[in-house]
């Protein structure tokens, strides 16, 4: 359901509700409401409380949520970074089939994987890019004295997080 609907929807009943609260008005006399009103403004009171102390898990939940998705993403642009920065020191054809994996991940992500999520779908093409950029790093070819560096962007790779 979209924001526009939504909203509708809320305002729709918003109005709905005015229209029979108006329409009761008319018909029952004012007397009888008197009767009722303490016992209404109690009822309505507590109401609102467990409304209030829902809203407050809505808003907890939606906040932890958020939190997690901050981190995961935090932690994989490091990684990235990481990687990008470590690969830069190794010699020149290992260098840029790393970078060059890098950069179609990236585009990738940018791309498709944040539209699929913005549609709430799970993407596949980042997460076969992902694997493409991980095998380059784990098969490039490296001198002896260049091991630890290539050891160190292996690593950085295998730490991308899950999607929250």
């Amino acid at each position: 359901m979209s924001y526009p609907e939504r909203g509708g929807l809320v305002l729709g009943t918003g109005l709905v509700a005015a229209f029979i609260c108006t329409l009761l008005h008319r018909i029952v006399h004012h007397d009888r409401f008197r009767r009722y009103h303490e016992v209404g403004y109690a009822v309505f009171l507590q109401l609102g409380v467990i409304f209030a102390v829902l809203l407050a898990f809505v808003f907890n939940n939606v906040w932890s949520n958020y939190n997690v998705a901050s981190q995961a993403i935090d932690s994989e642009c490091g990684s990235l970074h990481g990687i990008a920065i470590l690969s830069d020191r190794l010699p020149s054809p290992a260098r840029n089939a790393i970078l060059e994996d890098l950069h179609v991940y990236l585009t990738t992500v940018l791309d498709q994987e944040w539209a699929d999520v913005q549609r709430r779908k799970e993407s596949q093409a980042a997460d076969v890019r992902f694997q493409l950029l991980w095998q380059t790093v784990e098969a490039v070819n490296t001198d002896p004295a260049d091991n630890q560096i290539r050891g160190q962007t292996a690593e950085l790779a295998r730490d991308r997080p899950s999607e929250p």
